[in-house]
């Protein structure tokens, strides 16, 4: 596992690091830096023991054009010559950046990106939750109140040791996303309005993390329990679907998904589901020949967050 990692990290800084960040996926012709893919390698990178590295890499973006230094929140998508591709203001992207300051020592900048959230157009304040993103140039706003998304913001706050404000977020949630039928939170697919209720494997290894670092230790073991005996759960690989709604089960593997859950896994002390996914995440999803993780099963893009994602999840 040693050399997976070493050869892995080697290949993310040679591949998707430049002076002013970690660049992501593509955007039609354009390469794009995203808060999120930045957040997620730099908490990584902390995880690792590259500390000061994972510091400096998050000051670093902090300057950088991503960041709209006026309403102290980060674009979703600009490009490598500091041209903003997309003007929306995404909570689920701010809030892991949020959440990688806070763990690199940064918190007075953290705080600052969830006050300007709870301040801004997102924050729906009868729900108790925020919506997807708003466009900072018309002031459109997508209303979708993905589970993830506050889940994010919600580990932040206990990061940052507001507990009763993560706390706050994690009850709209049970009220709001939660169903008492499958004991599973629900919530909306982005890219689709089609179902009104779907269950993804990353809001349920997220929501048992938040559970965890809340000291709520019987929901978290409780949620797991329920994760394994669902259709989320796939014994033959030992690796848990993307998501699933009645009969219709989307049976794609995805490292970042994968890699939470087996976060989560940890926390939980499911050790032995814990090593089955471990394992199913190199023998499924590493690529040998380009030292990198593929994005799922079926999609074989390369990002360098899904790939420090799964490093962490192999360190436990």
């Amino acid at each position: 596992m040693q050399e997976i990692t070493n050869q892995t990290l080697q290949e993310i800084e040679k591949r998707f690091k430049t002076d002013k960040g970690y660049v992501g996926h593509f955007n039609g012709d354009n390469t794009i830096y995203c808060p999120q893919v930045n957040g997620l390698v730099n908490l990584c990178l902390r995880e690792l023991g590259f500390s000061e590295k994972a510091r400096t890499n998050s000051q670093n973006f902090l300057k950088s054009p991503s960041f709209d230094r006026k309403r102290r929140l980060f674009y979703r998508e600009v490009d490598t010559e500091g041209n903003i591709l997309a003007s929306s203001f995404n909570t689920c992207k701010n809030a892991v950046f949020a959440l990688n300051l806070a763990l690199n020592g940064l918190k007075k900048e953290a705080h600052i990106i969830l006050e300007h959230l709870s301040k801004s157009p997102l924050y729906f304040k009868e729900a108790g939750l925020y919506a997807r993103e708003y466009n900072s140039e018309t002031g459109e706003i997508n209303p979708l109140l993905i589970t993830q998304s506050n889940l994010w913001i919600a580990i932040a706050y206990s990061t940052l040791g507001q507990n009763e404000e993560a706390r706050r977020i994690v009850r709209s949630l049970e009220k709001i996303r939660y169903s008492q039928d499958c004991r599973l939170f629900n919530s909306q697919d982005c890219r689709s309005r089609r179902s009104k209720e779907r269950f993804f494997a990353d809001d349920q290894a997220l929501a048992i993390i938040t559970y965890s670092r809340l000291g709520e230790r019987e929901k978290a073991t409780n949620l797991t329990e329920v994760v394994l005996r669902s259709s989320l759960y796939d014994a033959k690989t030992g690796l848990f679907n993307s998501s699933f709604s009645g009969s219709d089960i989307d049976s794609t593997k995805s490292t970042y998904k994968n890699s939470l859950m087996a976060q989560a896994l940890a926390k939980t002390g499911f050790i032995k589901e814990l090593k089955i996914v471990q394992e199913g995440l190199v023998k499924e999803l590493y690529n040998f020949d380009e030292r990198l993780f593929d994005q799922t099963t079926k999609d074989k893009t390369k990002v360098p967050d899904n790939s420090a994602l799964a490093l962490v999840a192999l360190e436990y």
